[in-house]
């Protein structure tokens, strides 16, 4: 069983042909070690106690200012956090550091998380060791460290595991 989470968090988002690539790796995670699927994303930042409507108008506002961009991934990894088991470690680029940027300068705050960004496969309290044929599999596909493209910003309410997660509201980067 999951820990259960509760708050409001930025997720970016793939774009939509990438989203299908990792739900498809994502539900196959689950399926094996009998754990909760959830959406591809990697998580950016918290948000302060504000409005839905003006934590729309923010994330709006970071949105406009950054264009789609790609992330490298460095590594497949497991790791001892149960919400970060099986992780696709990206390399942070300058684009990542803008958006990061503008989310601290939108919030008026460092709220955005500027180390470490990944995207997981498999949220479990499973052993690491238990998860080493997975991890070879998975390391073998060449199509897995293909680029992340980011796409999106999604505001995201935790309310206990990741079957009860629910994107609120979502735009789509793009310079206006």
């Amino acid at each position: 069983m999951l820990p259960p989470v509760k708050g409001l968090g930025l997720w970016i988002l793939p774009d939509t042909d990438s989203e299908k690539k990792y739900l498809e790796l994502i539900i196959k995670c689950a399926d094996l070690f009998e754990s909760e699927p959830f959406l591809p994303h990697i998580t950016l930042s918290k948000v302060p106690e504000l409005s839905l409507q003006e934590l729309e108008e923010r994330i709006v506002q970071v949105a406009e200012n950054i264009s789609p961009f790609d992330l490298k991934i460095n590594e497949i990894t497991c790791r001892d956090e149960p919400y970060q088991k099986i992780c696709m470690e990206c390399a942070p680029n300058p684009e990542f550091y803008l958006l990061t940027d503008a989310i601290d300068r939108a919030f008026g705050g460092s709220f955005s998380k500027k180390t470490d960004p990944h995207l997981s496969l498999l949220y479990s309290r499973a052993e690491c060791k238990e998860l080493d044929t997975i991890l070879k599999e998975l390391k073998q596909q060449e199509s897995i460290f293909e680029p992340l493209r980011c796409g999106r910003i999604g505001l995201v309410q935790f309310s206990g595991t990741p079957s009860t997660w629910e994107i609120l509201f979502e735009v789509s980067l793009e310079i206006v």
